[in-house]
């Protein structure tokens, strides 16, 4: 009998926690896709617009720096009208810039302007799904809800992976209509879904240093997200270039992608059985995905495996347990405390690319590498000392 009261008291994954962690997940990957498979089909859309690695980094840093201007505005758009209906809206918006990019992107510029807009749109689909996973999951169950939310990122590119020797063999654009449909399945699939609103009581810092301290894990994320953009973005134009072919570079990128998903959960359910440390953990990801950068810059063969493995896993496993840690100190202003981080991220998301094809179409692919070794332990750094700030309250 006492055994069945304990199952009784075990927290539950029941339907709003799963519907809504769902929703999140799936919103945040289409909402994303649209920018990753701009780079993971960057050897296509390059072949047709006649344009460079420099100018496909443009394109990209187009749609997270818009990203970035509106995150902080958006989060408190997202917190007053509510986080479903900012979902649906954000699946309708994807759906129609995905398929305005496959029918209507006929020169460079339009391309771009399309993924300004397609900024935006993200924006709203990262801020409305971890205002989802703060109302409908309870905080003890949070990690690992943020850690599947935020595994959205490296599912978008696991699917460019996948998307890459069928747009060899078709055309580049069909990509782009597969996630306008995927948008609109959203869209019905959150019908009659309405936010539980769960907020548990967690304790917050004074609001001076939390605000000094969240801009510095703003920093640290646009640092970090500049590195773990570019792997998503350059990686298979990096391998093509060196001759790999179009199927073994999408399958490498799968494989670090799907390492960066495990990652995040693996560290969210750590995340909700510990009560201190999730800074530290983020730090300890950064400075592990250095090596795998610098791998990527010198490895060949089973090498570039351990250094995709590591970029992605390290250098981009971070994100969900840094939205975790923010949020739960902002349990009431979930979008608005994600918002300022990002911002921050979305900024890094569009930099990097930008400065990795300048840094790769002047120096080499591998100078670019280096780099992001480098900005990922400084992010590691910074992350430390925003926690130490914290800590000193």
């Amino acid at each position: 009998m006492s055994g069945l009261v304990a199952l009784r008291r075990m927290p539950a994954w029941d339907s709003p926690v799963v519907t809504g962690t769902a929703l999140a997940t799936a919103v945040s990957t289409v909402g994303v896709l649209p920018a990753y498979l701009a780079g993971a089909l960057a050897p296509q859309i390059r072949a047709e617009f006649g344009i460079g690695p420099a100018a496909v980094g443009l394109a990209l840093s187009a749609c997270f720096i818009s990203q970035s201007l509106f995150s902080a505005r958006l989060g408190r758009v997202v917190d007053r009208l509510g986080a479903i209906p900012s979902l649906r809206a954000a699946a309708l918006t994807t759906a129609v810039v995905a398929g305005t990019i496959a029918a209507l992107a006929g020169s460079f510029a339009m391309f771009v302007v399309l993924l300004l807009a397609t900024g935006i749109v993200n924006g709203i689909a990262q801020l409305a799904a971890s205002a989802t996973v703060a109302d409908n999951v309870p905080a003890r169950r949070q990690g690992v809800a943020f850690g599947i939310k935020e595994a959205a990122k490296p599912g978008a590119t696991l699917l460019c992976g996948i998307a890459v020797p069928i747009a060899v063999l078709i055309d580049w654009r069909w990509a782009f209509v597969a996630c306008a449909v995927l948008a609109l399945s959203l869209l019905v699939a959150s019908n009659g879904f309405a936010s539980a609103r769960v907020h548990e009581k967690t304790a917050a810092a004074p609001a001076g240093r939390a605000s000094l301290a969240l801009m510095m894990f703003a920093v640290a994320a646009a640092l970090g997200s500049a590195v773990g953009t570019t792997a998503g973005t350059f990686m298979v134009d990096t391998l093509m270039t060196d001759g790999m072919s179009a199927g073994a570079a999408g399958a490498l990128l799968v494989v670090g992608s799907v390492t960066s998903i495990v990652i995040r959960i693996v560290i969210g359910v750590r995340a909700d059985r510990m009560e201190r440390g999730h800074f530290l953990r983020v730090a300890a990801l950064l400075a592990a995905g250095a090596p795998g950068f610098a791998l990527l810059a010198v490895g060949s063969g089973p090498l570039l495996v351990l250094g995709a493995m590591l970029a992605f896993g390290g250098g981009w496993g971070w994100a969900g347990l840094l939205n975790f840690a923010v949020v739960r100190r902002s349990p009431k202003a979930a979008a608005t405390a994600a918002g300022v981080v990002l911002a921050g991220a979305s900024f890094g998301g569009g930099s990097g690319p930008l400065l990795f094809g300048l840094v790769a179409e002047h120096f080499s692919y591998a100078t670019g590498w280096w780099l992001c070794a480098l900005l990922a332990l400084v992010a590691s750094g910074i992350v430390l000392a925003a926690r130490r700030r914290l800590i000193r309250q």
